[in-house]
C-alpha cells in the first residue's frame, strides 16, 4: 500500500469516528429534549444536566406551571454561578408576574395578597444585583416591583403614609388649621 492510500484510509477512519461522536451527541440531545418536553428531566440527577433542568423550568413557567418551575429554579440556585443568577432572575419574574396578575384581577383589594409575591420578586432581583450590579434587566424589574409595592423605608417614620386621609389626624404636633 502506498502512502497516499494510507492517508486516504486514515482520513476515512477519522471521519467515521467524528460521525459516530456527532451521532452520539445528537442522540443525547434528542433524549434530553424529549425529557424536557415530557417533564421527566426533573427526576434526573441535577448535576448531570443543569441546563436541561433550567430549560425544563423555563418551559413549565411558560406553560403556566409556576410552582414546579419555582421548585426547579430553587434547586438550580443552590449551585451558584451564572446558572444560579439566571434561575434567581427567572424566579423573580414568576413572582412579579403573579403579583401583577393579582393587581389586575383584584385591584386595590389585593394589597394583602400582593405582599408575598412582590417581596419575593424584589429579593430575587436584589440577589441578582448583588452578584452582578450591571444587570439592567434585574434593575428594571426591581423598579417595577418597587412601583407595585414600595419598601417600608420609603414611608414616613410614623407608620402612616403622608397622603392618607388620617395622616394629619394621627400625627402628633400637627394642626389642621382650625382654631
Amino acid at each position: 500500500m502506498n502512502w497516499r492510500a494510507q492517508i486516504g484510509w486514515t482520513a476515512l477512519v477519522a471521519l467515521g469516528v467524528c460521525a459516530a461522536v456527532d451521532s452520539w451527541r445528537w442522540f443525547d440531545a434528542e433524549r434530553t429534549n424529549r425529557a424536557i418536553m415530557d417533564g421527566s428531566i426533573a427526576d434526573r440527577e441535577l448535576a448531570a444536566a443543569p441546563r436541561a433542568v433550567f430549560a425544563q423550568a423555563y418551559y413549565l413557567a411558560a406553560r403556566g406551571d409556576d410552582e414546579q418551575a419555582l421548585n426547579l429554579y430553587k434547586r438550580l440556585q443552590e449551585d451558584g454561578g451564572q446558572m444560579a443568577r439566571a434561575a434567581r432572575y427567572n424566579a423573580g419574574n414568576i413572582h412579579l408576574r403573579q403579583a401583577i396578575a393579582l393587581k389586575k384581577t383584584r385591584g386595590e383589594a389585593a394589597l394583602g395578597a400582593l405582599i408575598t409575591p412582590t417581596e419575593l420578586a424584589k429579593q430575587s432581583y436584589r440577589d441578582v444585583l448583588r452578584a452582578e450590579p450591571a444587570d439592567w434587566d434585574a434593575r428594571f424589574n426591581l423598579e417595577r416591583a418597587l412601583r407595585l409595592l414600595p419598601d417600608q423605608d420609603d414611608e414616613p417614620a410614623g407608620g402612616t403614609p403622608a397622603r392618607s386621609e388620617r395622616a394629619a389626624t394621627t400625627m402628633r404636633a400637627t394642626t389642621l388649621g382650625l382654631p
